[in-house]
Formats: structure tokens, sequence, C-alpha cells
């Protein structure tokens, strides 16, 4: 770090694992294995954390690039449909104004003399 955070922030401090259990940092006991364990990562366990979120990320992006086609394909059935829908309006519009100018009955299809 190269200056004091204006916030809480959470830091790594390397430290030093004594095999009688002492850990160290900067020359001074900052506590033991049995009240730390839980907080102690070594290097193995750091670079195999890091290729797991490697391959995570790589998965999820395959999965977020198929969901993105999924939804383009979705979104394109919708337009279709909605075209569709328009045209079928102004079909049956059409077929209204048709009935309404020639007197068409609307039960039998038969003309009707106005």
């Amino acid at each position: 770090m190269k200056e004091i955070p204006k916030e809480i922030t959470v830091c790594n401090l390397e430290v030093v694992l004594m095999p009688q259990g002492e850990v160290i940092c900067l020359g001074k006991t900052v506590g033991w294995f049995k009240e730390l364990k839980d907080c102690l990562n070594s290097g193995s366990e750091i670079a195999e954390l890091k290729d797991q979120l490697k391959q995570n990320h790589a998965e999820y992006e395959v999965k977020y690039e198929d969901l993105q086609h999924e939804l383009a394909k979705a979104k394109n059935t919708i337009a279709r449909r909605n075209t569709l829908i328009t045209d079928l309006r102004g079909q049956i519009n059409d077929l209204k104004d048709q009935i309404k100018d020639e007197g068409i009955c609307i039960g039998c299809g038969s003309q009707i003399k106005i």
C-alpha cells in the first residue's frame, strides 16, 4: 500500500508459522496456531484458490455467453411474434372496414343490401 486508506481495509501480511505453533510477523509473536488456524493459508492453498477462481470465471463466462445467445434468440422470436400480431390486427381492421363498406353479414358472410 502507498498510503493509509480513508476507510477500514482488509490487508494481508505474511507471517511465519513455527513448528511449535508460534505465529510470528515482523519478528514479533502475533498468536498461536490453535488460535489462528482458521485465518492462516499456505502459499499452495492460495495458489489453488486462485486456480479455482480462474476456472470458475472461465466456466461462468461461457455460461454467460450462452445465456446472452439464448436471450437474443428469445428477443428475436418475440419481435417476430409482435410483427405477426401487428399484421393480423391490420388484416382484422381491413376486414372490419370491408364489412362496413360492402354490407357483409358477419354471421353468414352473405351480402346485405343497405
